[in-house]
Parts: C-alpha cells; structure tokens; sequence
C-alpha cells in the first residue's frame, strides 16, 4: 500500500468514525442535526486526521528506508568481511564458514585444494605487482570454469580452496582437470606485453555429510603435495 492510500485510509476510517454515530442520532425523533454539525463532524477529523496520519506515515516509511539501507550495509560489511581484498573471492575464513554450512545442510561435495606452481619465481622475475596480477587472474578463470552453486576462496598465498557441492567424483575430476587445462593455456600478460606461463598442481578429497572438515583438508593437502612432487602441472586424488 502506498503512503497516499494509508492517508486516505486513515483520514476515511476517521471521518467515518464521526459521521456515524450523527446518523444514528439522526434517525431519533425530534432530535434534528444542524447542517454546521455535519459539516464540522467531516471537516474537523478529515483534517486533523490527516496532518496526522501523514506525519505519522511519511515518518514510518523513513524508518523503512533507514532499515533497508541499515540491512544492505550490513550485508556489505559481511561481505567484504569474508572477501580476499586482492582477488574478490572468498577469504579463509569466509570459505570455510560458507564450506561448513553447506555441508552441514547435507548431501556430500568434493575439496579441491589448488596451488600455482613456482609462484616465487613469478614473484622474483617479474616483480610482486605482477605476482597480484597472477593471482587475480587466477580468482577470475576459477569463477568463470566453476558451477553456479561451487565454493572458491583464496587460502594464502598462491594457494586457492574450491568447494564443489553434490558434485560426481567423475564430475569433480573433470571440473579438476579442467581448471589444471585452462589454467596452462591461459598464460598471463606481463608488465612489456609478455606472457607468463602459469600452471596449477590440485589435490581433491571427498567429503561426505559427517566428514571431519580438518581430516579433509589434511587429506587434501597430502594430494596436493603429491601432486607437486611427481612434478606439478597435475591432478591428484586423495587415497
């Protein structure tokens, strides 16, 4: 209802509640009601309740406004809260509370645990600016591959989290395989117009409903490092 239609609404029931009880004194015999009787019961209240009704509902819908602008605040602080500075994915933290709640909802999902390899050597070549370009173009390919309803945060470092729910161990493999594809033939441009090859060692770990999420990222880890060891640029899943 619009704050027009409350005022009418207000400024009606008001005038309504004045004028009845003179129609029914009216039907009394013998006991007239001046003209200037009626017109004070429509005017008085009509009037009055309406200055009132419309202070009373310009002031409610301010405080409507207020609230929703309080609500979309605060929904952007908690964003911005959970959100890696750098690349606008997920933080740490923000992954594994949005990672928990999910799983707690449940039905099972994999972990992918994803490290750019020999992110150091980008650093020392070509400069720490070009090392946050790296990795916010990674954060970009990783939103672009991945489902709707898939989980990305950066974890630290050059290392990202990605969290694929109801998702096939076939299906997780091919998102994994992928994202590694993508990733080497996506090379970055450096600061002279150059490009920087980058590619990707992945470990992945099912979760089931009741999964301990520390046991996961362990195992996930132990895929990863796994994956680094027999030579990076590779997928690994977690025995």
């Amino acid at each position: 209802m619009s704050p027009a239609q409350k005022i009418a609404l207000s400024v009606l029931f008001s005038v309504a509640m004045t004028i009845l009880p003179l129609a029914i004194m009216s039907r009394v015999p013998g006991l007239g009601i001046p003209p200037a009787y009626w017109a004070f019961a429509f005017f008085c209240p009509a009037i009055g309740s309406y200055l009132v009704s419309r202070r009373l509902v310009l002031q409610s819908e301010r405080l409507t406004r207020l609230h929703d602008e309080l609500s979309r605040a605060h929904e952007m602080l908690k964003r911005a809260a959970e959100s890696d500075s750098l690349t606008g994915v997920l933080n740490r933290g923000g992954f594994f509370r949005r990672m928990e709640k999910r799983q707690g909802a449940g039905g099972m999902g994999w972990l992918l645990m994803l490290d750019v390899d020999h992110f150091k050597s980008i650093n020392d070549r070509y400069g720490h600016e070009a090392g946050d370009r790296a990795l916010q173009a990674m954060a970009a390919l990783l939103r672009g591959t991945l489902r709707a309803e898939d989980i990305v945060g950066r974890l630290g470092g050059e290392e990202f989290g990605i969290y694929l729910p109801q998702a096939t161990q076939d299906l997780a493999a091919n998102i994994a395989e992928r994202l590694r594809y993508r990733v080497e033939e996506t090379p970055l441009v450096d600061l002279e117009g150059g490009p920087i090859a980058m590619t990707v060692s992945i470990g992945m770990v099912r979760i089931g409903e009741r999964a301990a999420l520390r046991d996961c990222l362990r195992m996930a880890d132990i895929a990863l490092y796994e994956a680094k060891r027999k030579g990076r640029n590779q997928v690994i899943l977690a025995a």
